[in-house]
């Protein structure tokens, strides 16, 4: 265990003994010590169940909103404590993102802060781990730990080693905020930021003739089962209904009661490849200057659409367009919701 984690397990101990929060939001062990899952304590002494390793991959954030959506039973009172959540560098940004979009609260949330080395792809080490020939035994039971630039793990003595650039997430190469930009308390040394912003797979799809773009992205989403998987783990796709899903009808005198509760779907929940491409794009359009490219989309998508390159697309454009990047300050205004006298008019012409 290292240090950093017991220090995490002491505060939310003590937080949870002092009744300062209705529970704690953090990542446990799951089937095996390969697999981390999103952790939800409640009681002080499950406090010990938190992990953090660079295989807590999963963007936190998102269960706020899911929070505030909860209805209460019948005869339940509102609890208004906060909760504590645990928060990557990357996941600060989508926080931020949504305290900017007024959905939570500042006092609605204490912040547990982890500067992070980069997180794994569990595919990727998967797939390392079978090139290496190593039994599911030592696979599923070593710890993993960050070692410079490789991730090392030890089973009956003998240790493995697995590079960096080969395990872990695309993003976390080219990572910027490994430390979070908002906390209430932080568990770890900062690490100094050694990535930069890379928009090369964007604009190797951008270089493309328009044929072969569209040729490549109608593949793509061909492909797309329609689970949405992509939509439900986003942290800021928090509408209790989705544009795309369905809308309300028209309500008229002559309209029945049973008549009111139908819906009118903007887009069919088949799969077919028109009905694919217009809830991705339409989604994305949505995310416009909100996205925060924490890549959980992509890393939830069950048929690998590489999602990320659409994020990033937006991100770029958004950048380079208005100088404006999602989830750096709580106080800023919405991009889209933004009017200034001296914003060019040239799309009018």
């Amino acid at each position: 265990m290292s240090k950093t984690e017991q220090n995490i397990r002491t505060k939310v101990k003590q937080l949870l003994d002092e009744g300062k929060i209705r529970y704690c939001i953090g990542y446990e062990t799951g089937s095996d010590s390969w697999h981390v899952t999103p952790g939800f304590i409640f009681d002080a002494k499950d406090a010990e169940k938190i992990v953090f390793n660079p295989l807590c991959a999963n963007n936190l954030v998102g269960y706020l909103t899911d929070e505030k959506k909860r209805e209460l039973r019948k005869g339940e009172k509102a609890d208004t404590r906060p909760i504590a959540l645990l928060v990557k560098g990357c996941d600060s940004k989508a926080l931020i993102q949504l305290l900017s979009e007024n959905q939570i609260q500042r006092s609605e949330v204490i912040i547990l802060g982890v500067p992070c080395n980069g997180s794994i792809d569990i595919h990727r080490l998967e797939k390392l781990a079978h090139e290496m020939k190593l039994p599911a035994e030592a696979m599923y039971s070593m710890e993993i730990t960050r070692n410079g630039n490789n991730f090392t793990g030890e089973w009956k003595g003998k240790k493995y080693s697995f590079p960096l650039e080969k395990t872990v997430f695309d993003k976390c190469l080219c990572c910027v905020t490994p430390n979070p930009l908002i906390s209430d308390e932080l568990f770890g040394d900062k690490i100094e930021t050694t990535g930069a912003k890379n928009y090369a797979s964007v604009e190797e799809i951008e270089a493309l003739p328009v044929e072969k773009r569209w040729e490549f992205w109608s593949e793509q989403f061909s492909r797309c089962i329609r689970c949405s998987a992509c939509k439900n783990i986003c942290p800021l796709c928090y509408c209790k209904e989705c544009a795309v899903d369905s809308a309300d009808i028209v309500i008229t005198p002559q309209t029945t009661s049973k008549e009111k509760t139908n819906k009118m779907p903007w887009v069919e929940k088949n799969s077919e490849l028109p009905e694919n491409i217009f809830f991705h794009l339409t989604r994305m359009m949505h995310m416009a200057g909100r996205c925060i490219n924490c890549g959980e989309c992509e890393r939830a998508c069950p048929m690998n659409i590489p999602l990320g390159l659409l994020t990033k697309k937006i991100e770029k454009d958004v950048k380079e367009l208005f100088g404006h990047e999602a989830g750096l300050d709580p106080e800023a205004k919405s991009l889209l919701s933004i009017f200034e006298e001296g914003d060019p008019g040239d799309f009018i012409k």
